[in-house]
């Protein structure tokens, strides 16, 4: 018997550097894969066509090796707890997809209303913005 799939309710919404659990695209539009990881929102938007909501959503993974530009590392205990993150974990700002805000691609742990787990501190979120302004000069627009 298969799940039955659910869109969210708008104002469970995540926002931007919000981290939410998901299974990761395979590709924008295909399938969600079949492990739950954290994700970095970094935008949310409404579907044009569709009208549903849909998030862009950077790869999370706690293989803390590779430390590059493209990486952005929560490794402190005090940002992991606001994250909502039990693990140090990268967030590979060079793979992200959208993804639409329903129960195939997004999940809530037990006990809990919805998939945002937590939020980047402040000084993470300067952090962000300083690393995204860097690598876009890098690398164009991403």
């Amino acid at each position: 018997m298969t799940a039955r799939v659910f869109s969210y309710p708008e104002h469970t919404a995540p926002e931007t550097n919000n981290i939410v659990l998901c299974r990761w695209p395979r590709d924008d539009g295909k399938p969600p894969g079949f492990k739950d990881r954290p994700g970095l929102v970094r935008k949310v938007m409404r579907h044009r066509k569709t009208g549903q909501i849909i998030v862009r959503v950077a790869y999370g993974t706690t293989n803390m090796d590779g430390h590059k530009l493209n990486s952005f590392p929560v490794a402190k205990i005090a940002d992991m707890d606001l994250a909502g993150l039990h693990q140090a974990t990268r967030f590979i700002l060079t793979e992200m997809k959208w993804a639409p805000w329903d129960s195939r691609f997004f999940r809530c742990l037990e006990g809990m209303q919805t998939p945002v787990l937590g939020r980047l501190s402040d000084a993470k979120t300067y952090e962000l913005a300083t690393q995204m302004r860097m690598l876009e000069a890098k690398l164009g627009p991403l």
